[in-house]
């Protein structure tokens, strides 16, 4: 019994550490959408989204190819999940990939394009 409660445990953090790493790639991949830059092998745009200050640099880091046509309000949401799914450490929020959907779900729908958006 006892060795059955181990393999459980095991597969628990395994488990566990998936979706930690699944939440993570996602943060990875919006930065790269926003940013239209790779992640590097350095970690530049996750050290960036999780300076405190990275607020006031957010809008020169947006992808030049947009040429300022962006709703920065939409950008700031997508840099705030960017920003809980690569957290690190104690302080890192707990959130996962169906809490970031109905984030972003419900910002569609108080923008009233629901029904032209999905």
């Amino acid at each position: 019994m006892a060795l059955l409660a181990t393999h459980l445990c095991v597969v628990s953090d395994h488990v566990e550490q998936r979706r930690r790493d699944l939440v993570f790639q996602y943060g990875v991949l919006v930065l790269e959408l926003v940013t239209g830059q790779s992640p590097g092998g350095d970690g530049e745009l996750v050290r960036w989204v999780q300076e405190p200050g990275f607020a006031g640099s957010m809008h020169r880091m947006v992808d030049a190819d947009l040429g300022g046509a962006y709703d920065a309000r939409e950008l700031q949401d997508l840099v705030i999940v960017a920003r809980l799914c690569t957290g690190h450490g104690n302080d890192a929020a707990v959130i996962s990939i169906p809490q970031i959907v109905r984030y972003l779900q419900g910002k569609v729908e108080r923008l009233g394009c629901e029904n032209r958006c999905g």
